[in-house]
C-alpha cells in the first residue's frame, strides 16, 4: 500500500509537470499565433499601400485623359455613380485577389531567379578563369589573323553595300506605314464627328428634360401654396387642441406637484422630525390662456395680386410693383444660379414671380406687410422711410403721389438697410403678435411657478438621498462583476481540464515512437522499483 501510494504521488507530480508543460506550450503557441497575425497584418497593410499608390497613379492618368469628357457628362455620371459603385467594389475585390496571387507568383519567381543567379555566379567564376587563359591565347592567334582579316575587308565592304540597299527598302516601307497612319487618323476624325453629333443630340434631350422639370416646378409651387393655406387652417385647429391637452397636462402636473409636496412633508415631519412649511396655494393654480392674434396674409398670395394689379393700398400708381421689378432686376445675387437656369423657358411674368419668391425667402419676408415695408426702402422719400422704420404696425403710411424710385446702384445699400431694420423690428414686434410665443411664455411662467413650490435646500436633501442609493447600486454592480469573474474562471478551469483530456487521448499519440502515456507508465514503474 505504501508503494502504491508513492507511485500515485509520483504519477500525480508527473501529471502536474505535464500540465505545466502543456500550459507553457499553449502560451507559446498563442504568442506565436499573435506574432503571425501581426506580421500578416503588416504585410497586408504594405500591400494595400502599394495598391493604393498604383490606383492613384492609374486614377491620375485616367483623369488627365477624360477630363474634357467628364465636364460634359458630369451630371449624368452623378446619377450613375450610385449604380456603378457596387460593381466597382466587386471588381476591386476581384482585382485585389488577382494582385495577391500575382504578387505571390512574383515572389516565387524572384526566389527561383536568386537561386539561379547564385548558380550562374559560381559557374561564371570558373568560366572566367578558363576564358582568361583562352583569351590570352586568342590574342596571339588574332595577331596572326589580322593579316587574314585585311584580306576579307573587301568582302565586308560588299556586304555593307548590300545592307545599305536593305535599309533603303525599309525606308520605303516606312513611308507606306505613314500613309496608313494618316488614313487611320482620318477614320478617327470621322468617329470624333459622330461623337460630337451624339453630344448635340444629348444636349437637346437635356433641354427637353429641363422644360419638363420646369413644368413640374410650377406645378409643385402651386401645390405648395395650397398646402400653406391648409397649414394655416390646421395650425389654428391644432392650437385649440393643444390648449385642451395643455389644460389636462397642467392639471396632472399640479396633482404630481401636490404629491411631491406631500412626500416632502412626510420626509421632514416623520423622518427628520423638522417643521415643514409649504408654498402658497396660489402658486399651484392654472395659468391663464393667451389670446391668439390674427394672421397676416402670406407673402406669396400678396405677391401674385401685387404683380397682377397696378394700384395698391399704400403706394399709389403701381409703386410697389415698380419697386419689386427693380428688386427682381438688381437683386439677382440672392437667387441661386441653378434656379435661373430652370426659369429660362418661362414667360417674363412667371419668371419674375419665381425670382421674387426666392428673394423673399432669402430676406425673411413672409407677409404682405413685410412686402410693403421692403418696397418703402426703394423710394426717394426719406420721410416715408423713416416713418416705415419707426412704425409698430405692419407698414408705414406712404404719400398718395407716385414717389421716385432709387437708382439701381443704390439697391444693395437699400437691401442692407432693410435687413438691419427688419431684424430689429422683428425682434421688437414678433412677441406681441405671435400666439405661439405667448403660449411659450405662459408655459415658462407656469413651470417656473411650479419649480418655485419646492425650495432649493429640499433638492439638496433629495440629492444626498439619491447619492446614497447610487453608492448602494455601485456596490451591487461590483458584486455582480465579481460573480461573473468567478463564473468565468470556473469555465476556464473546465476548458483546461477538457483540453488536457483531449491531448492525452488524442490518436496522434499512438503514432509516436514513445507516446506520453508510455513515458508516464515507465516513470511510475521506476518509482515503484
Amino acid at each position: 500500500m505504501e508503494g502504491q501510494q508513492k507511485m500515485c504521488d509520483s504519477l500525480l507530480s508527473q501529471k502536474e509537470e505535464l500540465i505545466g508543460k502543456f500550459r507553457v506550450t499553449l502560451k507559446n503557441k498563442d504568442e506565436e499565433f499573435v506574432k503571425e497575425l501581426r506580421a500578416q497584418a503588416s504585410d497586408v497593410q504594405t500591400m494595400l499601400d502599394v495598391m493604393g499608390e498604383q490606383a492613384k497613379a492609374t486614377g491620375k492618368e485616367y483623369k488627365s485623359q477624360f477630363e474634357a469628357i467628364e465636364d460634359t457628362f458630369r451630371e449624368e455620371r452623378a446619377d450613375l455613380v450610385s449604380t456603378a459603385l457596387g460593381t466597382w467594389e466587386g471588381q476591386m475585390k476581384h482585382r485585389s485577389t488577382t494582385e495577391v496571387a500575382q504578387h505571390e507568383a512574383r515572389a516565387q519567381q524572384v526566389s527561383d531567379g536568386q537561386a539561379q543567379l547564385d548558380h550562374l555566379r559560381m559557374k561564371d567564376s570558373e568560366h572566367y578563369n578558363q576564358v582568361k587563359l583562352k583569351l590570352e591565347t586568342d590574342i596571339q592567334n588574332l595577331e596572326q589573323e589580322l593579316q587574314r582579316m585585311r584580306a576579307t575587308y573587301q568582302l565586308n565592304a560588299e556586304k555593307l553595300e548590300y545592307n545599305l540597299q536593305v535599309l533603303r527598302k525599309r525606308d520605303d516601307e516606312n513611308q507606306t506605314t505613314k500613309i496608313q497612319q494618316k488614313r487611320k487618323m482620318l477614320r478617327l476624325q470621322d468617329t470624333l464627328n459622330v461623337y460630337k453629333a451624339r453630344l448635340k443630340k444629348q444636349e437637346k434631350q437635356y433641354q427637353d428634360e429641363n422644360a419638363v422639370l420646369t413644368e413640374d416646378y410650377k406645378r409643385i409651387t402651386d401645390q405648395f401654396k395650397d398646402l400653406q393655406k391648409k397649414f394655416k387652417h390646421f395650425q389654428h385647429i391644432e392650437r385649440e387642441r393643444y390648449d385642451e391637452v395643455w389644460q389636462m397636462a397642467e392639471e396632472e402636473a399640479v396633482e404630481a406637484a401636490r404629491k411631491v409636496l406631500a412626500a416632502d412633508q412626510c420626509i421632514f415631519e416623520q423622518q427628520l422630525g423638522l417643521a415643514w412649511h409649504g408654498p402658497d396655494e396660489g402658486m399651484l393654480s392654472s395659468a391663464p390662456k393667451a389670446a391668439a392674434g390674427a394672421d397676416d396674409r402670406a407673402a406669396q398670395e400678396a405677391l401674385v395680386e401685387i404683380m397682377a394689379t397696378e394700384d395698391t393700398e399704400d403706394l399709389s400708381g403701381g409703386a410697389v410693383r415698380a419697386a419689386l421689378e427693380l428688386l427682381c432686376d438688381e437683386a439677382g445675387f440672392l437667387v441661386e444660379s441653378k434656379l435661373d437656369r430652370l426659369l429660362e423657358p418661362l414667360a417674363q411674368g412667371e419668371r419674375s414671380l419665381m425670382k421674387l419668391d426666392s428673394i423673399f425667402k432669402a430676406l425673411g419676408v413672409e407677409t404682405e406687410a413685410d412686402i410693403h415695408r421692403l418696397a418703402s426702402y426703394f423710394v426717394r422719400s426719406a420721410d416715408s422711410r423713416a416713418a416705415t422704420a419707426g412704425d409698430d404696425g405692419p407698414a408705414g403710411t406712404m404719400y398718395e403721389d407716385m414717389p421716385e424710385l432709387i437708382s439701381p446702384d443704390e439697391v444693395a445699400a437699400a437691401l442692407r438697410q432693410f435687413v438691419d431694420d427688419f431684424r430689429r423690428l422683428k425682434g421688437l414686434d414678433q412677441q406681441p403678435d405671435d400666439p405661439d410665443l405667448d403660449g411659450d411664455r405662459r408655459d415658462r411662467r407656469f413651470w417656473d411657478r411650479l419649480i418655485q413650490t419646492h425650495p432649493t435646500e429640499h433638492y439638496d436633501l433629495w440629492s444626498i438621498l439619491g447619492d446614497a442609493l447610487k453608492q448602494y447600486g455601485e456596490i451591487l454592480k461590483d458584486r455582480a462583476v465579481a460573480l461573473d469573474d468567478c463564473d468565468s474562471l470556473q469555465a476556464q478551469n473546465q476548458e483546461l481540464k477538457y483540453l488536457l483530456h483531449q491531448y492525452m487521448s488524442a490518436d496522434i499519440n499512438k503514432e509516436l515512437v514513445i507516446p506520453p502515456t508510455v513515458v508516464m507508465a515507465h516513470q511510475v514503474r521506476s518509482n515503484a522499483q
